[in-house]
């Protein structure tokens, strides 16, 4: 994917030099990791079998817009709404949407968030759902996004909002980086100790996310967060109120076992499929352990 290593930060300034510098990312490369990505997608929206008759797809976080352009490539009847709070990011996507079929300018379009923290009607509305027409979406994808949202907790009241956006049936995926605990720490299954143990830990450096700098306040379930921002960009206060546990990411990123993950889509309405599918990004000369987490809303 077309995100480069980065703390979560609020400085909007930053954000556009992360998107300058994506701009200058191998083409190619960053479509193959979106491909894996979207594949992925599909399979846990469609079940195997064949994809169902989509109408509105969300796309929070849409980057560069390659997942939200390869949605819409996957999903033909589909509307797709990609935002992202980063400016430059949105004018790469927009640019690559110009480069496109009239067919998928009709369908596809991208918004800059006006705000940190959008409610779930703002993120309806950008979809052209308004009170009267409101349904939801039928698939909301977030892909390497709450990896730069520190701490945990303003992460959550994210999936919560954008949860939220989701009509009844429909369908949550989340690519994420995947936290597997040290050998003997707590909370760690012994699958996850015994794949640290041989070495497959969150200890990466890694190439992707678009950094998100949100403050959230969500009073309906208890999930409070507020952005925590480290002048030197080294250490920062990751903290998930829901959950009890405090994991920091090498490299910047906050990271989530799969245990919180499905704890935080039960919290946010949502039923956990039965097995997650983890999987090996590759970028470079990097292999990121990472997750792709799905739910119903329920």
């Amino acid at each position: 994917m077309s995100k480069a290593p980065v703390a979560p930060t609020d400085d909007l300034d930053m954000l556009d030099q992360m998107a300058e510098a994506h701009s200058r990312i191998n083409d190619d490369q960053a479509w193959i990791g979106t491909n894996q990505i979207v594949s992925l997608v599909v399979s846990a929206a469609t079940k195997g079998d064949t994809p169902p008759s989509l109408t509105a797809i969300l796309d929070y976080g849409c980057g560069a817009g390659r997942i939200a352009l390869a949605l819409a490539d996957r999903f033909p009847n589909a509307k797709v709404v990609g935002v992202d709070i980063t400016k430059g990011m949105i004018e790469q996507s927009q640019e690559r949407l110009a480069q496109q079929s009239a067919d998928v300018q009709e369908k596809v379009q991208f918004h800059l968030l006006s705000a940190r923290s959008p409610t779930p009607n703002d993120l309806l509305s950008l979809g052209g759902q308004t009170d009267e027409t409101k349904t939801g979406y039928d698939l909301a994808v977030m892909s390497l996004v709450l990896g730069h949202i520190a701490p945990k907790a303003a992460g959550a009241a994210v999936v919560q909002s954008v949860a939220s956006t989701l009509k009844p049936g429909g369908k949550f995926a989340l690519a994420e980086f995947l936290y597997i605990p040290e050998a003997g720490e707590a909370g760690g299954t012994t699958e996850e100790k015994s794949q640290a143990h041989h070495g497959m830990n969150h200890d990466h450096q890694h190439g992707h996310g678009h950094a998100h700098g949100h403050a959230h306040n969500h009073s309906g379930g208890g999930v409070e967060g507020k952005h925590h921002h480290d002048d030197n960009h080294n250490h920062h206060d990751h903290n998930h109120s829901s959950h009890g546990h405090d994991h920091s990411h090498h490299g910047g990123h906050v990271a989530f076992t799969e245990a919180e993950i499905r704890a935080l889509f039960v919290h946010c309405g949502l039923q956990p499929d039965a097995e997650f599918t983890p999987f090996d990004f590759e970028w470079g000369d990097k292999e990121l352990k990472c997750i792709l987490a799905a739910g119903t809303k329920l």
